[in-house]
Parts: structure tokens; sequence; C-alpha cells
């Protein structure tokens, strides 16, 4: 949203597109996707959830789970996602 801060957009995206509510936390790193027909600036951020509960997939996901990062090796990811987690000392 225009004129939103990044924390607060943190915690509103995460709300909305799992169900789960969070405190954002320091910014993990950032990625750039650049394909046909479009050019995404990803910024992640550490964030810790208020209540441990099962995410509900939002309208712009079609399924959400907490996944152990010990089985992401198992786990299909969207491309560079693993490179991301990884080259970020997240998993």
């Amino acid at each position: 949203m225009a004129g939103e801060r990044l924390v607060h957009a943190v915690v509103r995206e995460t709300r909305e597109e799992t169900g789960i509510a969070v405190r954002c936390g320091e910014m993990v790193g950032w990625a750039e996707r650049i394909d046909e027909g479009y050019h995404f600036v990803i910024l992640d951020f550490w964030a810790t959830a208020d209540a441990v509960r099962e995410p509900v997939a939002g309208s712009d996901a079609t399924a959400a789970r907490w996944q152990p990062l010990a089985s992401l090796q198992s786990v299909q990811l969207v491309a560079g996602l693993r490179t991301f987690l990884r080259d970020h000392g997240v998993a």
C-alpha cells in the first residue's frame, strides 16, 4: 500500500496470506526476479508468530503450511528460494 512502512507491510501481508499474526524483525536480505512481463524486488524479513497455529492460504496462495528447515531439500520451492535461504544463512 502506498505510504505503508515495510514492517507494517510484513505484518499485514503475513496475516492476509496465512492468517497468522506476526511481529516483524530485521531484514534477512533481498532478491530480484526478472522475466518477461515482470520485475519483482523481494524483501525478506525475520518474523515471530504471536501464536503457533496452522496457517490458512490466502487469496494469493494455493496452500500454506509450516515446513521444518531440515526438510527443505525434499520440498518444491519457487525458483531461487533455496539458494537465497542458503546464501543468507537461513537453511
